[in-house]
């Protein structure tokens, strides 16, 4: 069963306008959290020009982000949806929004952090945080994909809570090994909140995911 077979419409074009509006939401947050995964491997190899480059990416990105969620909420507002569905429908949309503005906020530190002193463990950890947070930004693309088929919504949800978890578990093995590093005060601080963006991605991800769950449970006779 649709997700939006189970929600009430008071205009169809509106909704389905919204809807698309938000596949591509979540689409170009696909977008710029691969974006910030490329510029942190030229961070790492210290190509500080392409890096710049993909830092701008980013921010040209999130700037899009803003413009589709706006057109999101113009749309609720202009009645798509009744309300007990809107609500949920802009938390859906502020929670992907939090993704963009994370991987901007993780791509500007990288301009303050010299990939040089952050020893080979640390690295190769920060890129399974990464994998894992990819991982979960793709789920919940999926998710939003799926939206024609509950059965299905409600696994992909059940994976991104999973992959959320395994993510703190990284971060958390990754705030030991800078804690235990040789690294400057400044070093570990900005590093410590390197880390911090990126993980908090999968949070993101994983709240979007509850609202999904609660609209199916909100509708689900």
């Amino acid at each position: 069963m649709s997700l939006f077979n189970l929600i009430p419409f008071l205009t169809h074009k509106l909704e389905k306008e919204t809807i698309e509006l938000m596949h591509e939401h979540v689409q170009k947050a696909c977008t710029a959290v691969n974006t910030l995964t490329e510029l942190l491997a030229l961070w790492e190899g210290g190509n500080t020009k392409e890096a710049k480059s993909k830092r701008e990416e980013i921010i040209k990105l999130e700037v899009e982000g803003d413009e589709l969620r706006r057109k999101i909420e113009e749309n609720l507002y202009s009645g798509a949806f009744l309300p007990i569905s809107r609500s949920r429908i802009l938390n859906f949309s502020e929670c992907i929004d939090n993704i963009y503005d994370t991987c901007e906020d993780a791509a500007k530190l990288t301009g303050h952090l010299v990939p040089i002193h952050v020893n080979f463990e640390i690295r190769e950890a920060t890129k399974e945080l990464l994998k894992g947070t990819c991982n979960s930004v793709l789920l919940l693309q999926k998710a939003v994909e799926q939206l024609d088929d509950v059965k299905e919504i409600k696994n992909t949800i059940q994976k991104i809570r999973e992959v959320e978890h395994e993510v703190d578990e990284i971060s958390d093995g990754i705030y030991t090994l800078i804690y235990q590093s040789n690294l400057s005060p400044k070093e570990m601080l900005l590093l410590l909140k390197l880390v911090e963006y990126i993980s908090s991605i999968s949070n993101h991800a994983e709240n979007a995911s509850d609202v999904i769950s609660l609209l199916i449970a909100l509708h689900q006779p």
